[in-house]
């Protein structure tokens, strides 16, 4: 199966730990700073590991990203 692309609320995801991350990040404090009223968290964790996995992002632990 086929992932799909990243949604906007994952790109915007990425775009605030590219922005500002002086400290690894969880996803509820991502969605917190970004100011949405709900997210699909399996959608920006894949989308989020995705990044990890092109050394985009590094993951620091199970649940922050930085």
């Amino acid at each position: 199966m086929a992932s799909s692309p990243p949604t906007s609320a994952a790109a915007a995801f990425l775009a605030l730990l590219e922005e500002r991350a002086p400290r690894p990040l969880s996803i509820p404090e991502m969605a917190r700073l970004l100011e949405l009223p709900r997210y699909d968290r399996r959608r920006i964790r894949t989308a989020l590991e995705a990044a990890v996995a092109t050394h985009k992002l590094r993951r620091i632990g199970k649940t922050r990203y930085q």
